[in-house]
């Protein structure tokens, strides 16, 4: 097992957390299945592809408005958008001037000085989005949520434990809540 390219943190990273100093492959396994498992879960509840900036190709409905919303945030660069609503993409009459568009302050949509031409996809936009490094506080959820899924892989269905002094402690199997207050920074404001 090894830690994905995409993923939020590292083995290294974890394990410094919790201060492992050693450790078996297995546990490391464990610990690196957690980490891209959690990676996936932060990037589906946030609706992006990857926090990590990568290269993608999109294709957009045309809405008739100014702002064009794509799947993944921040934008970092746009290379080209081509405008074809017969999907044939070849023509380079139909590229959009680049003085025509930019992305907003905030990465989160391309806005066009007059409007974008309706049609179902009838835009393929190629673009950059993402993080070149991942902020602190997303990569210390992932860590905290690796640690706690780790320390709790033996009792999963546990939602009530019972302490020595007979005193109860509810054990929440979702994510903590200070995990999703750090999420709702990262999640697109607009599902497409």
């Amino acid at each position: 097992m090894s830690v994905n390219t995409e993923a939020l943190t590292t083995l290294d990273n974890v394990k410094a957390f919790v201060s492992i100093t050693g450790s078996t492959t297995a546990d490391d396994d464990l610990l690196e299945d957690l980490i891209n498992r959690l990676t996936k879960v932060f990037e589906n509840y946030c609706g992006v592809t990857h926090f990590k900036a990568t290269n993608y190709v999109e294709y957009i409905d045309g809405v008739g408005g100014s702002i064009m919303f794509l799947k993944n945030i921040p934008i970092i660069s746009v290379t080209e958008i081509v405008y074809d609503p017969d999907w044939v993409w070849t023509s380079s009459e139909d590229i959009v001037d680049s003085d025509d568009y930019r992305i907003n302050q905030d990465g989160l949509y391309v806005v066009n000085k007059s409007y974008w031409d309706g049609g179902l996809q009838s835009y393929k936009v190629t673009y950059n989005a993402g993080y070149a490094t991942i902020p602190d506080d997303l990569e210390q959820s992932c860590i905290e949520e690796v640690w706690r899924k780790y320390k709790r892989r033996k009792e999963l269905d546990v939602q009530i434990k019972t302490l020595e002094d007979g005193s109860q402690h509810f054990v929440n199997p979702s994510l903590m809540d200070s995990t999703v207050q750090v999420l709702s920074k990262y999640k697109r404001l607009r599902a497409l």
